[in-house]
């Protein structure tokens, strides 16, 4: 009644109807924004009333409502935006979260923070501390919130697949350490191949055992544009070309054939997908399989063990 009363002296929509008890089943179940899933909100908040005491609602929805940049809760944005607990912001950082919520977008720290700094003057008159305004935030550079954010996304994208659409907390096999070595070794190996003009690099790492996913890195950073970062690397479907020798010759090894093994013949016709016959205009002829795991080389066409010609001729 109090906010419909504002909207309708002020013409416009100034207040919104919904209680920290509605905002919080909002987040638990999320509803469609239709009257009805304004009524299914409304009875799950009377639930919620029933088991929780208001100081355990509010500290609920606390924990839980979003605060823009990939963060929930108070605590986790207290660290991302000042690098510092909840309980040691100054009352000019506290009015600054304060804002946040209402619109993560609107009041992003980073991106607008004069409007942030409109909504945290309104607030700290309403607390009654006008003069804090001027107080300097001492905003922390931007870091990612979360780690493996391709995985994440991954998840969240498959949760409706796997039947966890109402889920409130999905728990995962990734390997938080491992997770970080990853990251450290592809930005490592990267540095390496600045002259080559590698910008990115993606890994997988997998429990052999029970196929649990232990670390998942994309790209070399989701949030660099310039290297398209949120283009998931690990879901890309790639033709694999020579990565599959390896796997082919040591499984060959593993039945006789030794690395100067002649094994390969020219090869036999082929039948593309369109179901026509295929052949190579070229063969390399017959040739050790030492040659054909070389490595790339850029002038060498033969292997200087053998003589026999190697599978990468310059193009």
């Amino acid at each position: 009644m109090r906010a419909a009363k504002q909207n309708l002296t002020a013409g416009r929509v100034v207040a919104g109807g919904s209680t920290i008890s509605m905002q919080l089943a909002r987040t638990l179940v999320p509803r469609e924004r239709t009257l009805f899933g304004k009524v299914q909100e409304a009875l799950w908040a009377l639930r919620l009333e029933a088991h929780l005491t208001k100081a355990q609602l509010l500290e609920q929805y606390l924990n839980r409502v979003p605060f823009g940049n990939n963060t929930w809760g108070l605590e986790a944005a207290a660290q991302l935006y000042f690098g510092r607990p909840a309980k040691n912001l100054s009352v000019a950082q506290a009015a600054a979260l304060a804002a946040i919520p209402r619109g993560p977008t609107a009041y992003n720290p980073y991106q607008r923070p004069a409007h942030l700094a409109e909504r945290q003057r309104w607030i700290l008159g309403r607390m009654g501390h006008p003069e804090a305004s001027g107080d300097a935030l001492d905003l922390v550079p931007f870091e990612s919130a979360f780690r493996a954010p391709h995985f994440v996304e991954y998840v969240a994208d498959h949760l409706a697949q796997w039947g966890l659409a109402d889920a409130t907390e999905i728990v995962t096999t990734l390997d938080p350490e491992l997770q970080l070595q990853v990251e450290d070794q592809i930005h490592e190996e990267l540095g390496r191949l600045t002259e080559r003009r590698v910008s990115s690099a993606a890994a997988l790492v997998i429990d052999n055992a029970t196929s649990e996913v232990l670390a998942y890195q994309g790209s070399a950073d989701f949030f660099d544009a310039k290297i398209l970062g949120q283009n998931d690397g690990v879901q890309m479907h790639r033709q694999p070309g020579s990565a599959l020798k390896p796997f082919v010759y040591a499984e060959a090894f593993t039945r006789g054939f030794t690395p100067g093994h002649r094994d390969c013949r020219p090869r036999d016709p082929l039948r593309g997908a369109e179901g026509r016959l295929r052949r190579r205009r070229t063969t390399t002829g017959r040739r050790t399989a030492r040659c054909a795991c070389a490595r790339r080389s850029p002038t060498a066409t033969t292997c200087p063990r053998c003589a026999s010609p190697t599978s990468w001729a310059p193009r």
